[in-house]
């Protein structure tokens, strides 16, 4: 397979921050870590279909992998709930076909983490909790536009000292 994993990821993460919720408090922050469970690829031997332009062949992946997000917030327990059940609802509330472009064949696996860890004192206390998402998604990679391509090579070939027939 000629593919890179980080490409892969890179995509996948573009694609969480365009689903993560962006109209938080102030005192909410939201971070994601993507941990790959498994790449395989699609359509036949990850050829998808030729492209006319540029062209070239798509190809695609599937990747199956955890995001967990990470939730923290220097306010109150109140407000790291409400953040929490905002990033539920960001994710929940999509419709199938928005999954779809989004390259998201499955999302599954919740799992919220009970423990709320609390770091600093006072005023400079923060709280975290974590919520995982097992993700199936379909990368796309679409041939690049090149230039400067060597489209033929002249072959002036003269033959010195060519023994005669």
């Amino acid at each position: 397979m000629s593919f890179a994993i980080d490409e892969i990821l890179a995509s996948l993460q573009v694609v969480l921050n365009q689903v993560l919720p962006d109209d938080l408090d102030s005192s909410i922050a939201i971070a994601s870590t993507l941990l790959p469970i498994s790449v395989k690829p699609a359509g036949i031997g990850s050829f998808i279909a030729p492209s006319a332009n540029p062209v070239g062949d798509i190809r695609g992946y599937y990747m199956e992998a955890d995001a967990q997000i990470r939730v923290s917030t220097t306010d109150t327990l109140a407000s790291l709930d409400a953040a929490l059940a905002r990033l539920m609802a960001a994710f929940s509330g999509l419709t199938r076909r928005r999954y779809v472009e989004l390259g998201i064949l499955r999302l599954g696996a919740v799992q919220i983490d009970p423990e709320i860890r609390q770091s600093g004192q006072g005023n400079n206390a923060i709280l975290e909790q974590k919520v995982t998402f097992r993700i199936v998604y379909e990368f796309l990679k679409i041939p690049e536009e090149t230039e400067g391509i060597i489209q033929t090579v002249p072959l002036n070939i003269e033959l010195l000292n060519a023994p005669d027939a």
